[in-house]
């Protein structure tokens, strides 16, 4: 008997069920959040196969995927503004709702 079998539904590894996803897919999906940044370089658009982003002008926001920012701030071109939602008080707010909210007792 294979240890397929005896798995119940809910084990079943991602991609076999619908209803869960890896730690790997949510970061994949994660990544393509969109972030505003504020570049140190002018340059005009980027053309990539999710879209066209940009252009950069130093020192004016725009709105890039969490991917594109990460790499341009890895290089030094740029600094990525905190998203609202990381604030300290919006998740301390978001901590309290959730302890007194009962889908999440």
């Amino acid at each position: 008997m294979s240890s397929l079998s005896s798995t119940s539904v809910s084990q079943i590894p991602s991609g076999l069920n619908l209803n869960f996803t890896s730690s790997e897919e949510n970061e994949f999906l994660a990544m393509e959040t969109i972030v505003i940044i504020q570049s140190s370089v002018n340059h005009e658009h980027f053309d990539f196969i999710s879209g066209r982003f940009g252009s950069l002008e130093a020192g004016l926001p725009c709105k890039v995927p969490l991917w594109f920012a990460l790499q341009l701030r890895c290089n030094g071109k740029c600094v990525i503004d905190i998203p609202e939602w990381l604030d300290v008080e919006n998740l301390k707010e978001t901590i309290e709702n959730q302890k007194s909210s009962e889908q999440f007792v």
